[in-house]
């Protein structure tokens, strides 16, 4: 199997002001493009997971990222991961409540440094959570301490849905 892969980001935002005879504008553009060829160095990716699940009010999806447990796209499993590259959440619009993301591999890897402990990251309906790491290292799996990353539906009891894609090494 090979993997090419390619994030383009795109956020523009035009501000609008009226003066005495007319109005004045400002056009705001970012774009993020980032491309990963096929391997493990910088800049590179070889494995894939997604997925979309609804979890129950109260339920944790767990992934051991380095079990070789989770399965990429074709139903096989994806071998253990020891970078990631990238990770996309996204929260269905039609939730009642937010999900969380969390884990040790939240916890000990992409929040190093923050003192809470557990660390999550909110993502409410209709919104989108997405980290990149193109160097070398990426987001480095630490097996048995920063190697499960959960996804949760903490706030309610009614089912949340969301989306979710891995690229890594």
């Amino acid at each position: 199997m090979s993997l090419q892969t390619t994030l383009n980001l795109a956020l523009s935002a035009e501000v609008v002001e009226a003066v005495d005879l007319g109005t004045r504008r400002a056009e705001l553009v970012k774009r993020i493009a980032k491309t990963f060829a096929d391997g493990s160095g910088a800049n590179q990716a070889n494995k894939v997971y997604q997925d979309s699940n609804t979890l129950a009010g109260g339920a944790t999806q767990s992934l051991d990222l380095d079990a070789g447990t989770i399965l990429g796209p074709f139903g096989v499993a994806v071998p253990a991961l020891a970078q990631v590259r990238a990770i996309l959440i996204e929260a269905d619009p039609a939730n009642p409540d937010n999900i969380e993301v969390g884990g040790d591999f939240v916890q000990t890897v992409i929040m190093d440094g923050f003192v809470d402990d557990p660390v999550a990251i909110r993502v409410r309906p209709g919104g989108a959570l997405l980290l990149v790491a193109p160097a070398a290292v990426g987001y480095a799996v630490a097996a048995a301490t920063g190697d499960v990353l959960s996804v949760t539906n903490a706030d309610g009891a009614v089912a949340a849905t969301f989306s979710i894609l891995l690229i890594g090494s």
